[in-house]
């Protein structure tokens, strides 16, 4: 379970997946186009959150506040409604073999 930070943040809106940071290992991407950014501090921004695969798989629940860098990182929108999260893609945009994140807002 990837455990959003609010009930209303739609965690889980759009979902992608695909090896974002080269390790091997796919990492999952899910949009929250409801989500209210940092200390929700901009209603309805909208939240991305990058999860990076492992070899070991993941807890039972992973808490997006606990990403760090390390584990994955968070993208918030910019401004009030942007509702960014709405749509999430994966590929390999610029050639570098690598999945880029692909993120649309409404």
């Amino acid at each position: 379970i990837l455990a959003g930070a609010d009930a209303s943040d739609f965690m889980g809106s759009s979902v992608a997946s695909g090896d974002v940071n080269g390790d091997g290992f796919d990492d999952v991407v899910c949009g929250a186009k409801g989500g209210d950014a940092l200390g929700n501090s901009k209603t309805l921004a909208g939240d991305v959150y990058v999860v990076f695969g492992r070899a070991s798989g993941w807890p039972s629940t992973v808490l997006v506040s606990s990403l760090d860098g390390a584990s994955g990182f968070a993208v918030q929108g910019v401004d009030a409604t942007d509702w960014t999260g709405t749509s999430v893609a994966v590929g390999d945009v610029n050639g570098d073999s690598l999945a880029d994140v692909i993120i649309g807002a409404d």
